[in-house]
Order: C-alpha cells, then structure tokens, then sequence
C-alpha cells in the first residue's frame, strides 16, 4: 500500500533513517473482556473511544500505544502500567530502540483516518498500519524530542484548561443574567402552543415519489451544535419536498427551531434571516411565534434558559431515549408577558449578552490557535524540523 507519508534520504536529517512503524512496534489485538471479573476493578479497560470500564485482569503491562482498531480510529493513545483493550482497540509492544511517547506524539499527527477499510464504521487493519512510514532518530533524541514536546504540550493544554475555566464561567454569568432578564416582568406562565404554531418536520424522503416533487435541502439536527447556534455550514443535504411541503414547512426570520431527538435534543436556536428554499426534517420541531401574542427572540430565550435550568431534560424524559417531541413542546410552559414587554426583554438580553457574546467568541478563537499551534509544533518535532539538543541524561537512559 502507498503511505500517507513519504520520505527520501534528502528529507532526513542526519542520523535519521526511513522505518516502518511495524518495525518498531508489535501489533497484538484486543480480546472480549466480558469473562472478566471485574469485582475489584484494579485495571482500565480501553476500547476506541477510550477507558470505558474497570477489571481485575490485564492484557499487557508497560508502555503501550493503543490504536483504534474499528469506530474511533483517529485517536491512539498513550499508556503505561497494567491495562486491557477489548476487540476494538489494537494493542502494541514497542521494541528496545523505540520510546513510546515519541511514536505516539507521531501518531497524534498521522492521517490515519486515510487507512480506514469501512465507509459506515472507521475501521483499519494492523497490517496497514505496520506499513507506515515514519523518521526516526536514534534513542537519545527520540527521548529528547519527547521531553521537548511533553514540556511545550503541556503548557498548551493548561492554557486550554484555563481558556475552558472561563468560558464556563462566562456561560454561567450569562444565563444568570438571563434568567434575571426573563422574569422581571411578573407574569404567568403558558403552554407554547398558546402563542405560536408548533411544527414538526418531514421524515427523509431520498427518493422522487411525483413530478411535482423536488430536491431542497433541509434543516436537521446536526445544524444545531450547541444552544442557541444555527450552523448551515455542516454538511449539505436535500430531500424531496412535494409544493405544499414547501409552502408548510419553510424556515423564516423569528422563527425558533429545537432538536426533538438524539444526544442533542432539547437545543434551540434563533432563526435570523430567512432560509428561502429550505425545507426541515422531523428532527426538528419549528416554533413560529403568532404575531400578536409572542416574540420569536423572547421564546428562543426563555427555551435556552429552560434547558440550561434541566426543565427540558425533565419534560422530555421517557421510559426509553428523551425525546422534545412537537407534543411536549407545545404543552411545555414558558412566561409570557404582554408582547411590549417581551420585545423590551429580548432588546434587554441582546444588549446585556453582547459583551460576553462577544468573549465567547474571543475564546473560541484562541482555543482554536493554541489547537493548531500544539499539531504545528508535535509535526515539526517529530519531523527533525526543530533542533533539540540531546543531553548527556539522554544518552545515559538510552543505554540503560
């Protein structure tokens, strides 16, 4: 197979050498963990996407890099001491003249979502990656470079955890704000369906039914990531829409869309500007204000708020999967007070909000420099693009 990564004797720099990544590494595959006893539950157990659980046993002690075998394929991890990897994870046992952390900085790197065999479930095979390509340098300045990166990653993920402090912070000041903004006006409480007309989308339909049918695209919940945020930047997708759909199922300014299902239900968030062509589907549930009674702002607020406070985790509850169906949207209660008054509030939190909006956004941005930063530096590392000196400490431990 071709590797994703391609090195000639004039890329490397001196004492590096071209090595495949099975030449420094033993492949061994997880087992099923479920004859385990996990009463004491000493060890972690890891599958693709990470620790799950804990037993009693292990596969392997020491220094390990484990590699997605099928599902998350795209993030190997670094560990050491006594652990257990179920099927879906590859274990490894490095070789005298390898230390881990610098294959494993290596791998963080690596495109290794190009190796996957499977369209519907990542899946790659340790016969693939053993045929990767990667420089080496001897054992002294892989230690080297991994103590560099440890130091310099370090640093960037504190600046991450601090970035993280206080945009939790800054989240929870503004739903305090809101919240106090939202009741300042006394007033009673309402199902939604008394101020707005409650609509839930159509079930994909990727086939043409009649003539009069066309292709649109379509809201769904993937273009609500978080509260409060619409995003028609995600993957763009159509369906067949019959006209009167179209003319039922259109998405204008002031309307208010909420996830109904899956591990996002319950998101809300604001429509701005008209969608003209779009249709939705029936993981979304369109609230669209009556003019004379409701604001579509002031109920994208008070949904938000509702969410943040668990209300809506409490009313979409089920025996099975939560789901915010159009039912339980519309019996579901928000303050209403007269519609002056709710533009007023709305204007109020807009105004209110905007700063720390506006630091949000600030943080959101540094946390994606530091994210491009930690990959540009682990590269260039790893690649012999930087020199690090090699200390005598280095040499002493490789000979050890």
């Amino acid at each position: 197979m071709n590797s994703p990564f391609s090195y000639s004797r004039v890329d490397l720099p001196e004492g590096w050498h071209k090595r495949r990544l099975g030449s420094l590494l033993q492949f061994r595959n997880g087992q099923d963990i479920s004859g385990t006893d996990i009463e004491f539950k000493s060890y972690p157990v890891y599958g693709s996407g990470g620790e799950f659980k804990r037993t009693n046993q292990y596969l392997f002690d020491g220094p390990s890099i484990l590699f997605g075998r099928k599902g998350t394929i795209d993030k190997p991890l670094l560990v050491d001491g006594r652990f257990w990897t179920v099927d879906t994870m590859f274990y490894t046992v490095p070789g005298p003249d390898v230390d881990p952390r610098f294959v494993h900085y290596w791998a963080l790197i690596a495109p290794l979502s190009v190796l996957s065999t499977n369209t519907a479930v990542p899946s790659m095979t340790s016969t693939d990656l053993a045929q990767l390509y990667l420089a080496v340098p001897p054992l002294p300045t892989q230690r080297a470079i991994a103590d560099y990166l440890d130091r310099e990653t370090t640093e960037i993920d504190g600046m991450r955890a601090d970035l993280d402090e206080m945009e939790r912070l800054l989240e929870t000041r503004r739903e305090a704000m809101i919240g106090t903004l939202l009741t300042s006006t006394p007033c009673a409480y309402y199902p939604i369906a008394v101020a707005a007309d409650i609509t839930l989308g159509k079930m994909v339909q990727p086939t043409q039914k009649s003539r009069s049918e066309r292709l649109a695209p379509y809201l769904r919940a993937a273009h609500v990531p978080q509260p409060g945020t619409l995003d028609t930047s995600v993957e763009y997708k159509e369906m067949w829409f019959s006209p009167r759909e179209m003319e039922h199922l259109t998405i204008r300014k002031g309307d208010v869309i909420v996830v109904e299902g899956g591990a996002g239900y319950g998101r809300s968030a604001l429509i701005e500007n008209d969608l003209k062509g779009w249709g939705f589907q029936n993981s979304i549930v369109r609230i669209r204000a009556f003019g004379s009674l409701a604001h579509g702002p002031f109920i994208a607020y008070a949904l938000r708020h509702a969410q943040a406070l668990g209300q809506i985790e409490i009313a979409a509850s089920t025996a099975t999967l939560p789901h915010f169906t159009a039912e339980k949207v519309s019996r579901f209660r928000i303050p209403l007070p007269p519609l002056t008054e709710q533009r007023r509030i709305a204007n109020k939190i807009d105004h209110e909000t905007a700063e720390i909006d506006s630091m949000l956004s600030d943080i959101t941005k540094l946390r994606d420099l530091l994210a491009e930063r930690r990959t540009a530096l682990i590269s260039a590392a790893v690649t012999g693009q930087i020199d690090i000196p090699v200390s005598p400490t280095h040499k002493d431990e490789a000979h050890a």
